[in-house]
C-alpha cells in the first residue's frame, strides 16, 4: 500500500520523480541528499516462545527466516552510507536464525553501532560470541523474575536460562574490562505482572543490566483487552507509584530506568522517522517501521484496528537508498515529522468513525496514516 493522493489541505508536489521539492503551505520545501541512519532487520518471524501478547498470533502469514543472500545484498545497498546503527529485531525471535552471528558481525562492519533484541534464550550459548563480535547494545525482554508468572506471559521459556545468560554476559564484561554490549531489559506491563516493577529492577540491577524499560501491552485483540493496565485506572496507579519507587531506587546511578505513557497525551514523535531509520522484513519488504511492517489487528481504548502491511519497495530488487528517495516514501515522512496526522486515540468520534479502523486512509486524507500509532504517542516503547 503506498500515497494514493497528497494531504488534504496543504502539500502539493511540483516535481514527480526524483521528487526534490514540494509545497507546504506557504513554504518551499526541498529535499536534500538524504539517506536513512539506522537500518532495522527482522532476520526471522519464527519464535521458539509463544507469548500471550506477541504480534505474531495476529498473523497469518507463514513463519520464515531471511535468505542470507538477501541479507548480504541489503548490506551492500547501505554500505558506505554512513549508517549510524544496524537493530535486529522484528516479528520474530532474531537469535534462533541460523546465522545471526554471522549476519551481526557483518553489520558490524557496516556501521556504527549493532544492537541486537532478543528474548534471551540463546544467550547463554552466545554471549561470547555478541561481545567478541562487539555488539554494542542488547535489549532482553523479561516480563517477570517470578518463575510462575514468566512462563504465564512467556510461554515457552525458561527464566533461569535467561538469568544464568545475562549473568554469563556480567562475567565476560567484568573479565574483558568491557563496557559493551550495555544491557537492557524491557518489562512490558499487564495485569498479570504488575506487582513484579520493583522486583524486576532489584533482579536486572543483579544481573548486571544498565537500564530497565517500562513499557505498555498493547492488545492485538479484543479478547486481551482485560490485561492492558493503561486502560484500567486502578492498575495504572499503582503502576505510577510503583514506577515512582523505583525511580527513586535508581538515583544512586546503578541502574537506569525508563518508562512509557499510560495515558495520551500531546507528545507526538515517531521514533523511526525521528531517527532517520528504516525497517527491511525477512522477505526484503520495506516498510517505515516495524508497526506497519505485517498485517494484524490490535485493540487500542476498545477499537480493534486493521493494521495493513506497508511496503515501499523491496531490497531484492531496489537499492535501499532508492526506496528512502522514492516520491510517495518522502512525502510521507514528511508528514509524519510536521505532524500532519490526526490524532484517533484520543479523539471523541474515534467509536462511531470508519476512518479509524484501518491505517489505510485518516480524516485528513492521508494514505497510509500513523493516527492510531501508540509508539508515536509513547503509550508503547518502540525498538529502534
Amino acid at each position: 500500500m503506498l500515497f494514493t493522493k497528497p494531504h488534504k489541505y496543504f502539500l502539493t508536489a511540483y516535481v514527480v520523480k526524483p521528487l526534490n521539492a514540494f509545497r507546504f503551505g506557504e513554504w518551499e520545501v526541498r529535499l536534500l541528499d538524504t539517506a536513512p541512519r539506522v537500518v532495522v532487520i527482522e532476520p526471522t518471524t519464527r519464535c521458539n516462545f509463544k507469548c500471550i501478547h506477541c504480534f505474531r498470533n495476529e498473523m497469518s502469514e507463514e513463519f520464515k527466516d531471511m535468505e542470507y543472500d538477501l541479507f548480504l545484498n541489503l548490506v551492500d545497498s547501505f554500505r558506505g552510507l554512513g549508517i549510524k546503527r544496524v537493530t535486529f529485531t522484528g516479528w520474530g525471535e532474531p537469535t534462533i536464525h541460523p546465522r545471526i552471528l554471522d549476519m551481526v558481525a557483518e553489520a558490524r562492519r557496516a556501521a556504527s553501532e549493532v544492537v541486537l533484541n532478543t528474548n534471551g534464550s540463546t544467550l547463554l550459548r552466545i554471549a561470547e560470541d555478541l561481545v567478541n563480535i562487539g555488539v554494542d547494545e542488547l535489549l532482553v525482554s523479561i516480563d517477570s523474575p517470578d518463575i510462575a508468572t514468566y512462563s504465564k506471559i512467556r510461554v515457552g521459556g525458561e527464566l533461569s536460562i535467561i538469568a544464568r545468560g545475562l549473568l554469563k554476559l556480567k562475567e565476560l564484561r567484568l573479565k574483558k574490562g568491557y563496557v559493551r554490549p550495555v544491557v537492557s531489559v524491557i518489562f512490558t506491563i499487564n495485569t498479570l505482572n504488575y506487582s513484579d516493577i520493583v522486583a524486576v529492577a532489584e533482579f536486572s540491577r543483579r544481573a548486571g543490566v544498565n537500564r530497565v524499560i517500562y513499557n505498555n501491552f498493547i492488545p492485538t485483540s479484543r479478547k486481551l483487552e482485560g490485561l492492558a493496565c493503561y486502560t484500567n485506572s486502578k492498575c495504572s496507579r499503582e503502576v505510577s507509584k510503583l514506577i515512582g519507587e523505583v525511580s527513586r531506587l535508581s538515583m544512586d546511578g546503578t541502574l537506569a530506568v525508563q518508562a512509557t505513557y499510560r495515558t495520551v497525551k500531546s507528545y507526538f514523535f515517531c521514533p523511526y522517522i525521528g531517527n532517520s531509520a528504516i525497517y527491511v522484513a525477512r522477505d526484503g519488504g520495506v516498510s517505515p517501521c516495524m508497526f506497519f511492517a505485517h498485517s494484524w489487528t490490535p485493540t487500542l481504548y476498545g477499537i480493534e484496528r486493521a493494521v495493513r502491511r506497508i511496503v515501499f519497495g523491496n531490497v531484492g530488487r531496489e537499492s535501499l537508498l532508492d526506496i528512502w528517495r522514492k516520491r510517495e516514501y518522502v512525502l510521507f515522512r514528511f508528514l509524519v515529522r510536521a505532524r500532519q496526522m490526526p490524532s484517533c486515540l484520543d479523539c471523541e468520534l474515534a467509536p462511531y468513525c470508519t476512518y479509524t479502523l484501518s491505517n489505510q486512509h485518516d480524516c485528513l486524507g492521508n494514505s497510509p496514516s500513523c493516527a492510531s500509532c501508540p509508539y508515536a504517542r509513547n503509550l508503547a516503547f518502540c525498538p529502534v
